[in-house]
């Protein structure tokens, strides 16, 4: 029996660490893009949250995947359980400082994770946002 739980420890342990290797590749992509970030998507996305914000609705559970730093978190409605995500937890940090901000204590959690992940968790969500996601691929692909 202590064989069987040692063995099921140690797979534990690889796909964790698999999973967090693959988080991290994806986190070291966003952080070549964050740079430029602010002077080009920021800007276009500002109007596109405003826009979403003023349509989703109240007394909804809200999953926004791709939340990143969460500037756009004050233009959210109140009366929203939130669940933000994204694979930067430096920026997700960022996003759970917003929230503190202005939205109350226990109507959001902040989750590191990518999109994959956020969708197989959080399923029973009202709205799923996926405003400005960028795509990234663990893969190089050949145009």
């Amino acid at each position: 029996m202590l064989l069987i739980s040692s063995i099921a420890t140690c797979l534990q342990v690889k796909i964790r660490s698999s999973v967090t290797a693959q988080l991290n590749k994806k986190s070291n992509v966003w952080r070549k893009w964050r740079p430029v970030y602010k002077y080009t998507w920021a800007r276009w996305q500002h109007s596109s949250y405003k826009h979403f914000a003023a349509n989703v609705g109240e007394n909804k559970v809200v999953l926004d995947i791709g939340t990143g730093t969460g500037a756009y978190i004050k233009m959210l409605p109140k009366n929203n359980t939130y669940i933000f995500t994204d694979i930067d937890a430096e920026s997700l940090k960022n996003a759970e400082q917003q929230a503190k901000l202005y939205l109350k204590l226990g109507s959001y959690q902040c989750v590191c994770c990518d999109a994959e992940a956020a969708l197989q968790r959080f399923k029973l969500c009202d709205v799923i946002s996926l405003l400005h996601v960028i795509p990234l691929s663990l893969r190089q692909k050949n145009y």
